[in-house]
């Protein structure tokens, strides 16, 4: 009778140990990803043997971040520990690193890549319910890469997709109302023009 209150105490068992560990890890391998990722910025323009091992390392711990949340993903999003635009960001600075890739070595194979990620992101709706100012500007920077990667690989018909994007600067201009005051009307009103 002793051991049952031990190991029912929550009425999971260890269960919620095992989602504490996965959050953890989860939380250990973003983290590590987030900080590889902002320290690209520092590495030098040119020189191959800079940047190479450094986006090397950054890739592969966006993979291990990537299946991870594929595999625990119903385990991380019951413990609020993983939201729809999380999976989104994730997408987006690996499509970055692609992109990088990209310009980094010329090869059109590292851009198609980066364009299959920008087109998952849209599909799956991962920014659709971007609520708050920091999620609206990093859904707004998205599909400006989005954008860019599809006219490098002349995609038209995805440009034409796009249309979302005119009612998404729309939106965005409803958000952040109270901020435009501060730059001008006339400047936002252009920019939705163009």
């Amino acid at each position: 009778m002793g051991d049952e209150e031990v190991t029912s105490v929550d009425g999971t068992g260890g269960a919620s140990e095992s989602n504490a560990a996965i959050v953890d890890e989860f939380r250990s391998l973003q983290q590590k990803s987030d900080q590889l990722f902002d320290d690209l910025r520092y590495l030098p323009q040119f020189g191959q043997k800079t940047w190479q091992p450094y986006f090397g390392k950054t890739f592969s711990v966006f993979t291990k971040l990537w299946k991870f949340q594929q595999e625990h993903g119903p385990a991380l999003e019951s413990c609020g520990a993983l939201q729809k635009w999380d999976v989104g960001n994730i997408a987006s600075r690996i499509g970055q690193l692609y992109y990088h890739f990209y310009l980094k070595t010329s090869k059109v194979t590292y851009l198609d890549e980066a364009f299959q990620f920008y087109s998952a992101i849209t599909s799956r709706g991962y920014y659709k319910n971007a609520d708050n100012k920091e999620m609206m500007v990093k859904k707004l920077r998205y599909y400006t890469r989005y954008i860019v990667v599809s006219l490098l690989l002349d995609k038209k018909g995805k440009l034409q997709e796009l249309t979302q994007v005119k009612c998404l600067i729309y939106e965005t201009i409803d958000f952040f109302g109270s901020y435009m005051l501060l730059f001008g009307n006339t400047y936002y009103c252009r920019s939705c023009q163009e």
